[in-house]
């Protein structure tokens, strides 16, 4: 049978959602045509692969009509109906999984009944709900103007002419929800627009970072860090932003969901990327503060996992800092939380690096021996490394031979971007300049030492430039 819209959906519900689908397709209050309900039934038998070839359009005809006369026609414009109910029960689903927004719901259908004193208890249980919520998003604060809006309406029915401290209440979290979200998509549109070019008009924006700056007590937590994350990016040579964006993230990282304090944090590590990029050395180790800050909080993992690509960056920049202590505990420590695809490769390359910073070149080129090279990211990577190893060990013949066949490498693959290929080509043409000037001709070898600190982009540049260095010395 062909992935059609019905399946494409059904494969997105759990085993628990499939059970809890057959309840509600059963119930007469929410469907009373049997035929969909015979149709969900059979498709859900399959769940969760559906590629069985008892299922086809044809024995699924026939399980709801009882009937070998196909028609095609028939079938489709029951799955039609089949997946509107199914798209029902999702919505209602997500609906009732959130108490708060369902409680709140129901005290505003009890008050526009006029049912006093059940509002009175219903009214209690949405405020405990609401407060219980350790999340204190745009979403809390969205839910606390409802709630606000709801009880101003209430007090209007039945307290007419006495002072309405709901109506305060109401504006306060209508600001602070509206403030936090504007400067939360103010950041994305920004963010777009510096990596695609992207043109937004975002209005009110100066008029709510002054607000917000000046109003500390009175907005959210959100708006602060948006705002501190948006001055980080207009205005990146003033570092007092970033500062005041590390210690609100360390503060109320845990008001948020997992992935929203994650972006939170990323943004920051962005920045500091950025300022190291143009020559700040200093933020270097503040990144490194922010991976130490993300492992200790969990915000570092993708589906419980850290990708190859964190596990490496963080490792690199612990060792550019000089913390290696730390660096080969986190290696031992964080190996498992890698995928298993990658936790042997991972953690020798890495491990690999981690030697090759000490000096102990001979160890490091026994850990990249281990790496499987079956993985283009770690077969590269572990090339430019070996070619180092090779430099350090003054192992010319292996050296010369690695980099002739790296840059045929290099031009020929293709699952290699072309900013990436220049960068490998570029530390691998200055690497063979490196290992064959006349280390006494100073003169050539300070040209080289300009010409690598001109070209751009180039891999392992710091390292060619300690290299020079320590000939010209």
């Amino acid at each position: 049978m062909k992935e059609g819209r019905i399946i494409d959906v059904l494969k997105t519900l759990s085993n628990r959602e499939i059970n809890r689908l057959l309840k509600f397709i059963n119930s007469p209050y929410f469907n009373e045509n049997k035929k969909i309900t015979a149709l969900i039934q059979f498709i859900s038998n399959f769940h969760p692969t559906f590629n069985s070839k008892k299922l086809s359009y044809k024995t699924s005809y026939m399980a709801v009509f009882n009937s070998k006369n196909y028609n095609e026609k028939q079938l489709w414009y029951l799955m039609g109906d089949a997946v509107k109910l199914i798209e029902n029960f999702m919505a209602i689903e997500n609906f009732t999984n959130h108490e708060a927004i369902y409680k709140l719901t129901m005290l505003q259908q009890i008050d526009s009944k006029n049912l006093v004193p059940l509002y009175t208890k219903v009214h209690k249980q949405v405020i405990k709900e609401i407060e219980a919520t350790e999340l204190k998003d745009s979403n809390h604060f969205y839910l606390q103007y409802r709630l606000s809006e709801t009880e101003f309406k209430h007090f209007i029915n039945n307290e007419k002419r006495k002072f309405n401290p709901s109506m305060q209440k109401m504006v306060d979290n209508l600001d602070r929800f509206y403030m936090g979200e504007k400067l939360k998509l103010a950041v994305e549109m920004l963010t777009q627009q510096n990596v695609f070019g992207w043109e937004y008009d975002v209005k009110l924006i100066d008029e709510i970072l002054k607000f917000t700056k000046s109003n500390t007590d009175n907005v959210s937590h959100q708006a602060l860090i948006y705002s501190a994350i948006y001055n980080c990016i207009t205005n990146a040579e003033e570092e007092s932003h970033f500062f005041t964006l590390k210690i609100l993230l360390e503060e109320n990282s845990e008001f948020f969901s997992v992935n929203e304090a994650r972006q939170m944090y990323v943004h920051a590590t962005n920045y500091c990327i950025r300022k190291f990029n143009k020559g700040n050395k200093p933020f270097l180790a503040e990144l490194l503060e922010l991976y130490k800050a993300m492992l200790e909080k969990e915000l570092a993992y993708e589906d419980n996992l850290l990708t190859p690509w964190t596990f490496k960056n963080i490792s690199g920049v612990a060792l550019r800092v000089g913390d290696f202590e730390w660096n080969k505990s986190f290696l031992e420590n964080y190996r498992n939380k890698l995928s298993k695809k990658y936790q042997k490769t991972g953690y020798n390359f890495n491990m690999a690096n981690h030697q090759f910073y000490i000096g102990n070149f001979s160890k490091a080129q026994d850990y990249l021996m281990r790496v499987e090279f079956n993985d283009t990211y770690f077969n590269t990577d572990s090339k430019v490394l070996l070619l180092k190893i090779y430099y350090e060990l003054e192992e010319l013949t292996p050296l010369e031979a690695l980099s002739d066949s790296f840059q045929v490498y290099i031009r020929r693959n293709k699952q290699t971007s072309e900013y990436m290929k220049k960068l490998y080509l570029n530390f691998n043409k200055f690497l063979k300049r490196l290992y064959s000037i006349n280390p006494r001709d100073k003169k050539k070898v300070m040209h080289l030492k300009e010409r690598v600190e001109a070209a751009s982009p180039v891999g392992d540049k710091s390292w060619l430039l300690q290299k020079i260095d320590t000939i010209l010395r």
